[in-house]
């Protein structure tokens, strides 16, 4: 045999052709695939992949509901709808003191910026502001709950901005709402960095607003109360709070609503009481006087006969040892009376282990 098959056919087998065929040290010859087979049976070899390229730099031209996601906080209030405005800006130095954009409609409601390019009562700032215009027509309790994000661009550069966030109650009393110190002059016209371009370039720059218009079901959102009338809009009144009483009032408003309650305690006779020394008596009263009553109710007179003086009515009580010692007032008060066992048809319940 030639000497160089023969040198070859001790490092593996011949094939009939004088192919080499190898196996890995250990393999089943039967597992060992031969030449161009072996090329079309190889699993295919996934190509490399390189770096995963960066995301694409924010820009105040992005879709509202990009805009959102970024500059949008507590997202989890339910929109009516969400919109972006854009007010382009030219000749900055030479705009009057206040300026507003052309108006826009969102939510039904019209809307514009208002804009102080040399500050309001900050001559160093820039301030802007989103104002809802008042509708002539619209009642005097009016309101629109909205998110907004105000933002400064460069023309040019929509990437290159600055940005302020608030939410607020837009009503008759505050019909605008936004940024006193929006961003200071001299931030807006100088580059930050050396590849960068400043906001305000050659007199121009873009404002951008991100308007989000919020459902308030229950009229409440972000209420300030100045001027609320309870009784007119809900047909009840609460409780003023003596200083750290709002444990006490919470409790006695769930005692007035429980109607059996309520019934049980004025069936109390307390004809030759005092409310200054009756606890039920007191109760009475404020019971009556939150059902009669315009106007929040007081509570000083329960208090008072606690024997609480006034430090007692501003040091926080636990609510569950208040409830169980009024409680056990009343269930003395009610014995041998026509509300007697009320307490315990109310509150007696069992416990059962399992």
């Amino acid at each position: 045999s030639d000497p160089y098959y023969q040198h070859l056919s001790d490092q593996g087998d011949l094939d009939d052709d004088g192919t080499l065929a190898t196996a890995a040290v250990g393999a089943d010859p039967m597992d060992v695939v031969l030449g161009d087979e072996a090329a079309s049976e190889a699993e295919p070899v996934a190509p490399i992949e390189g770096p995963t390229p960066p995301a694409p730099p924010l820009s105040v031209d992005m879709p509202p509901e990009i805009l959102e996601q970024h500059f949008i906080q507590d997202r989890e209030i339910e929109a009516d709808v969400i919109m972006s405005y854009q007010w382009r800006i030219t000749h900055w130095n030479e705009l009057d003191r206040r300026v507003t954009s052309p108006e826009f409609e969102c939510g039904g409601h019209t809307w514009r910026i208002l804009l102080f390019p040399f500050g309001n009562n900050h001559p160093d700032c820039v301030s802007t502001y989103l104002e809802l215009v008042k509708e002539k027509e619209a009642s005097p309790d009016w309101h629109v709950c909205a998110q907004f994000c105000l933002f400064i661009s460069n023309t040019e550069v929509p990437t290159q901005f600055h940005k302020n966030y608030a939410q607020h109650r837009f009503n008759n009393d505050e019909s605008d709402w936004g940024f006193t110190k929006f961003i200071q002059l001299r931030e807006a016209t100088y580059a930050a960095y050396p590849d960068e371009r400043p906001i305000l370039e050659n007199g121009a720059a873009t404002i951008t607003v991100l308007l989000r218009i919020l459902k308030d079901p229950t009229g409440m959102l972000w209420h300030n109360f100045k001027g609320y009338d309870s009784k007119k809009e809900t047909g009840y009144v609460g409780l003023n709070n003596q200083g750290a009483t709002c444990y006490m009032n919470s409790l006695l408003q769930s005692l007035f609503f429980t109607n059996y309650l309520r019934r049980a305690v004025y069936q109390i006779p307390t004809e030759d009481d005092q409310p200054a020394s009756s606890v039920t008596l007191a109760l009475q009263r404020l019971f009556y006087n939150l059902q009669t009553s315009d106007v929040p109710v007081d509570t000083t007179e329960l208090t008072r006969s606690f024997g609480w003086n006034t430090l007692d009515s501003f040091m926080q009580h636990d609510v569950q040892e208040f409830n169980r010692v009024l409680q056990d007032n009343l269930e003395g008060k009610m014995k041998g009376t026509v509300a007697e066992g009320a307490i315990d048809r109310l509150f007696l319940g069992k416990m059962t282990s399992f």
